[in-house]
């Protein structure tokens, strides 16, 4: 028995059930594509066996046989059965809607369900006519996006890795205040679950320490810009009184001194010139931090 036997042996089979059902299985088959489309809802084994009542109730075999069976007969049907991803394979334009879930995945970190995915891309100028076989044909494929089935009619999407820039930013902007990497980790797997973020707190420390959008506010907090104390219109003011200093003194000076010797200064951070002084200023005190007023 070969492959191309078994093939011709389904194929036989398929147009034998097509023609026993004649025009009411066709005319079932086209209002459960409607529904599917209009719900934005794939064909899955759990949601056969809601329609059906029970496993009694589908005959000798498992409910997976008959969404497989769906999935064969029915080409434009978004039937999911177990192990299958051959729906719409050679449609180019499934790599650019997998890409765009993602990143709208990752800038949001929201777990919204199919439905509210695509009702926010049909927002959008570029996917603005976004079918919905072509949306859930990209869900089926995707390798970075999963979609759990908390109830059998209400798809939810999920990213399958987490990373560790994307959970921090969510987490602090939240924040009303600067937090150190176990608070951020914390936070996240409250927030996104147990299993989201698997650092250890130093190895997270040393991950934000070199990303360009997260600041050190302390010796180990971290923060954006919203958690700064002065603003950046304050800067250059803050950044000219603290380079006159410099040259008053002729000597590196500490920000925790710093913050003596002149008032404006005094209601800052003891980190708090680093990240406002090192547009201006090469001094090796101030060149390697990155912190905040």
């Amino acid at each position: 028995m070969t492959r191309e036997r078994v093939r011709q042996i389904v194929k036989h089979v398929l147009a034998r059930i097509r023609l026993g059902g004649g025009p009411v299985l066709a005319r079932a088959i086209e209002a459960l594509a409607k529904e599917c489309d209009a719900r934005v809802i794939p064909v899955t084994p759990e949601l056969f066996l809601q329609r059906v009542g029970t496993e009694a109730n589908c005959g000798e075999q498992a409910a997976h046989f008959y969404v497989r069976v769906l999935d064969y007969m029915a080409p434009t049907l978004p039937a999911w059965s177990p192990g299958s991803t051959r729906e719409g394979s050679d449609d180019p334009r499934v790599e650019a809607v997998d890409d765009e879930i993602e990143e709208w995945l990752r800038t949001t970190g929201a777990q919204p369900t199919a439905a509210e995915a695509i009702a926010h891309f049909r927002t959008q100028p570029t996917w603005k006519k976004l079918p919905t076989s072509l949306f859930l044909t990209a869900l089926r494929r995707s390798r970075r996006v999963v979609v759990n089935f908390p109830e059998p009619d209400q798809p939810r999407l999920q990213l399958r890795r987490l990373r560790l820039f994307d959970i921090a930013l969510l987490v602090l902007a939240e924040s009303l205040e600067p937090l150190i990497p176990e608070e951020i980790i914390e936070r996240a797997r409250a927030r996104f679950g147990a299993d989201a973020i698997a650092l250890t707190g130093r190895a997270a420390k040393n991950a934000l320490t070199a990303y360009p959008g997260v600041f050190r506010l302390g010796p180990r907090a971290f923060g954006l810009r919203q958690h700064f104390v002065s603003t950046e219109r304050q800067w250059p003011q803050v950044r000219d009184r603290f380079a006159a200093l410099l040259r008053k003194e002729s000597r590196p000076i500490s920000s925790v001194e710093a913050r003596g010797f002149h008032c404006a200064l005094q209601s800052r951070r003891p980190r708090s010139f680093s990240r406002v002084s090192r547009k201006d200023l090469c001094h090796p005190t101030w060149a390697g931090q990155r912190a905040a007023s």
